[in-house]
């Protein structure tokens, strides 16, 4: 009879420690269940993200391609008045005369004026306005 006795506590052991490893493999596919379902709320998160992150990344190429052709027509509007400063500046020389003496400042202002006179009408071009943006930023600073 001890034996029989000896024999059922064993096997209420053996059955004991199959109930507790049947119970951890339980709890640890409910702990992976739960960091699945973790897991899926952040994918899922991240999925509703990109439609809006798309969007705003094409916003964004839209604004520097308008910078960029901004940029582009400030340059061409420099470069034409580089090009109009090169051919005034060699065409006119307000400091020599045509004789290569140094020229008074009254006629060098006169010529200037006339000059002035000139772009306007031809050109259409304010040089006041040009000179208050150049030096000034176009503040209206004088």
């Amino acid at each position: 009879m001890l034996n029989f006795l000896k024999r059922k506590k064993k096997d209420e052991k053996v059955e004991e420690k199959e109930i507790e490893e049947e119970v951890e493999r339980d709890v640890s596919k409910v702990e992976e269940s739960d960091e699945l379902t973790k897991v899926m709320e952040r994918l899922n998160e991240v999925e509703n993200r990109l439609p809006r992150m798309d969007v705003s990344i094409e916003g964004l190429r839209r604004e520097i391609d308008d910078v960029k052709a901004q940029l582009k027509r400030m340059e061409d509007t420099l470069k034409d008045v580089m090009v109009l400063y090169e051919v005034v500046s060699s065409q006119i020389n307000p400091f020599l005369s045509s004789s290569g003496g140094i020229i008074d400042t009254g006629k060098m202002k006169r010529s200037l004026e006339l000059l002035e006179k000139d772009l306007k009408i031809i050109l259409g071009v304010d040089l006041d306005k040009i000179l208050d943006e150049v030096l000034y930023g176009g503040n209206g600073f004088e």
